[in-house]
């Protein structure tokens, strides 16, 4: 992502430092129905101090709400909000943000939705079906969390998370709603739960082909990979751009790990399927989240990305659970994480992920107590050992484990 385009355009509209645009041209519909501006911001939308929730509320009724008036003047006001402290964290850290990539993708519509927001993104995630339990995730975004957090007692109500995920099924005006709203829509962001296996994708996705406004949108993803999508090759190439971004935290048994119990030789051949499919609007990137479980294989994934021509590498930084950022890891720990990945080929990667982890002035003891604690009941569960997979990284941790 190119830093010196997103100052060029914050300098040309004469914008304030901390603006961001999605709140006036778009929102975040959660797993559990409720509503933000982004999948980083760490608030929801309310009415009287009441979530909205689209098992009863519309896009549009949240999108002219008082909520997102207020966010809008205060991104005018150079308000820096305190909800989008991961932004902040990034940005402060020398990483590109998702703020900044925002303003960079929809600098044509700044001047625009500024004047007059309208709905021209939605990142919709339609519940949290999944067939995964990928380590840093809980009940919130997979269903198949919910009994071992029951089971486990991890202090996350698995069986509501599941009731609330149900969501799309409730509401026949939040449908019609964005089946209007989605005419005029631009960019759309399919995420989950796994997207693959939601069955409102499908319902959706045939929709915007049969209406002919496909040609006129960009289609976004964000997929475990372990699903064929064969299936949705002929549906894709009707859209305007179809970008496919493949959730890649380790290799080989440390993928299946840290994305229980995902078969590594599966995902690799549905990645490779996909590249060969001859889709000419497809774009395709391997999204890494960097966490307290992988911080120390950066560079394994690096070495295994790089065999595949003009296929993007992106690294995401894990917020929460706060137990499963590397921002939890004790000091010397993470002296330790910066000598190894600084010795790594691809240490230019690396410097301000070390940079991010490291600059944290809250006292991380309590969320390194759980990771371990954590870490340890689910290994214990699931007959895995962090110890066996992550051998080097382990023997580093040795004294705090």
């Amino acid at each position: 992502m190119n830093k010196d385009l997103y100052h060029k355009i914050m300098s040309e509209k004469q914008l304030p430092e901390n603006f961001c645009v999605l709140p006036f041209l778009g929102l975040e519909c959660k797993t559990t129905g409720e509503a933000s501006i982004c999948c980083v911001q760490q608030e929801v939308a309310k009415h009287n101090n009441i979530p909205y929730n689209f098992a009863k509320d519309t896009i549009t009724e949240v999108f002219n709400s008082d909520w997102m008036k207020e966010l809008r003047n205060d991104f005018k006001n150079n308000v820096q909000v305190k909800s989008c402290y991961n932004c902040w964290d990034e940005e402060k850290a020398g990483l590109v943000s998702k703020r900044m990539r925002e303003i960079i993708r929809f600098q044509q519509n700044i001047d625009e939705v500024i004047e007059e927001p309208k709905v021209k993104y939605l990142d919709l995630k339609f519940g949290n079906i999944c067939n995964l339990k990928c380590r840093i995730c809980t009940s919130f975004a997979s269903s198949k969390w919910a009994e071992e957090e029951t089971k486990l007692n991890l202090g996350y109500n698995g069986p509501k998370m599941i009731e609330m995920g149900k969501w799309p099924k409730d509401n026949n005006n939040f449908w019609k709603d964005l089946y209007k709203l989605s005419d005029d829509v631009e960019v759309i962001e399919l995420f989950g739960g796994e997207p693959m296996l939601l069955k409102e994708h499908t319902y959706y996705l045939q929709r915007l082909v049969d209406t002919g406004k496909a040609k006129e949108k960009l289609l976004s993803y964000n997929t475990n990979g372990t699903q064929d999508m064969s299936r949705f090759y002929e549906q894709w190439r009707e859209f305007k751009k179809v970008q496919i971004f493949f959730s890649i935290d380790g290799i080989g048994k440390r993928f299946t790990y840290l994305r229980h119990p995902a078969d590594w030789s599966v995902v690799n051949g549905n990645i490779k399927h996909l590249l060969e499919s001859g889709i000419e609007n497809l774009e395709v990137s391997f999204f890494c989240s960097v966490s307290a479980f992988n911080i120390w294989y950066l560079d394994e994934v690096a070495e295994w990305a790089k065999q595949f021509d003009k296929v993007g590498l992106h690294w995401n930084m894990v917020y929460v659970p706060e137990h499963y950022s590397a921002k939890c890891l004790p000091k010397l720990a993470k002296q330790k994480i910066r000598d190894h990945l600084l010795a790594s080929k691809f240490s230019d990667q690396f410097a301000n992920i070390i940079k991010y982890i490291e600059d944290t002035s809250e006292n991380q003891t309590l969320n390194f107590i759980q990771f371990r604690k954590w870490l340890e009941k689910i290994d214990a569960n699931r007959n895995e050992s962090f110890q066996q997979l992550f051998p080097e990284y382990a023997k580093a941790l040795n004294e705090f484990l």
